[in-house]
């Protein structure tokens, strides 16, 4: 996250866009334009009633989900949190040991740390306890880790909101979620946050609602962001383009001794899962660049066990491999959900299930969506990186 969307007024930042159980759509009357897959505005979900029927809904999906047996080939699932800011500027309120202690409390393996202008000279690097941390920069609109004597530089387009035209030389991939960006077009709430401040009752029920559902509360923002999306199929349509998760921690949001955006709950909410061969970070460097990794909201459901491979001539391919017409491709998922399978930007097939099988001979980037209905909305869980259909080099 820039300086600049701090400037203006810390009660106006999007993330802090929380609500209470009272609260109506809009103060005007006005119903907010909803995005793919809602029925409730950011405000509705932020109700009593509707944060409950989320949690049960979680719970059900844990009691639901079937263990997933040991991955047949080389690669672990390390689940890492990309776009981390600890002790890096004026405006990030966490220390990096904070950060070390929620990772291991949310069970991440990978932090990779994005200083501004950095990495710092003392930005921590290698493991700590049992995770592994990366040392990279937030420049202008791109995420960098500089190059390490055993593997190049890996840079991702970051902001795509800020700067939906950004070039995409020199980068290796581009955030598909991005923490900040979902929230940035909360202005409702902005308004009505500028209220409750100043009206104790109301506060004491936006944080009643908040110490109560805490995931829920911080997650009512989430959609899909579709702008992000499309740039994003139309850059694998031409070429591997690595997708990944942005949390954009900074655990700065506190009001009246609240924080509202621990890292904990921030690193619960979404990661992305790199399959790789062990945890040291050639290796998670490795996966990154050759797109073997996934995004999820693990706030929902633990996505442990998602597959999606290629098979031909007996021989599985994993995410970000290129495969010649005529390969299966295959999905699993530990939990029943709405599968979509995405050609090139375009829906190739869907289906309400916890597994998928189609062979594919049109070339391209096919990639996976799956989908969890929550409270009567659909809401995105798993997103793919792509798997390629060409034909054979001449």
């Amino acid at each position: 996250m820039h300086w600049g969307a701090w400037a203006l007024s810390l009660c106006l930042l999007p993330c802090a866009a929380f609500s209470y159980q009272s609260l109506s759509s809009s103060s005007s009357g006005r119903r907010e334009p909803l995005n793919p897959g809602r029925k409730y505005t950011t405000l509705e979900r932020m109700k009593i009633r509707h944060l409950a029927a989320v949690h049960a809904q979680r719970m059900a999906f844990a009691r639901q989900r079937v263990a997933p047996p040991a991955s047949p080939g080389p690669y672990r699932d390390y689940r890492s949190v990309i776009h981390v800011h600890a002790e890096d500027s004026a405006h990030t309120g966490g220390t990096r040991q904070q950060v070390l202690q929620a990772a291991a409390a949310a069970a991440v393996d990978v932090v990779m740390l994005t200083d501004h202008n950095g990495p710092m000279q003392d930005t921590w690097r290698g493991k700590r306890g049992k995770v592994l941390f990366i040392a990279g920069s937030e420049d202008d609109h791109a995420l960098r880790f500089p190059a390490i004597p055993e593997f190049p530089e890996l840079r991702f387009l970051s902001h795509l909101d800020e700067n939906p035209e950004m070039s995409p030389a020199n980068a290796i991939g581009m955030e598909i979620y991005n923490r900040h960006s979902d929230s940035s077009d909360e202005t409702t709430f902005n308004r009505e946050f500028l209220q409750i401040l100043d009206d104790p009752e109301r506060w004491a029920a936006l944080a009643g609602a908040f110490h109560r559902f805490p995931d829920e509360f911080f997650a009512a923002q989430q959609d899909y962001l579709s702008v992000f999306i499309h740039r994003w199929d139309l850059e694998t349509a031409r070429h591997p383009f690595t997708g990944i998760a942005a949390n954009d921690a900074h655990q700065n949001q506190v009001y009246r001794g609240i924080a509202f955006d621990p890292y904990a709950i921030n690193f619960r909410n979404v990661s992305t899962h790199i399959l790789a061969e062990q945890l040291d970070e050639p290796s998670i460097r490795n996966a990154l660049l050759h797109s073997r990794a996934y995004v999820s909201h693990d706030w929902l459901c633990d996505p442990a066990g998602f597959r999606f491979t290629a098979t031909l001539n007996g021989k599985a391919h994993e995410m970000g491999s290129q495969v010649r017409p005529g390969a299966r491709l295959q999905v699993q998922l530990p939990l029943s959900a709405s599968i979509k399978v995405v050609h090139n930007g375009r829906l190739f097939a869907s289906r309400e299930a916890s597994s998928w099988s189609g062979i594919v001979r049109a070339e391209g980037a096919y990639r996976i969506e799956a989908w969890l209905t929550v409270d009567g909305e659909q809401r995105p869980w798993i997103y793919s990186n792509p798997i390629y259909v060409a034909p054979e080099p001449h």
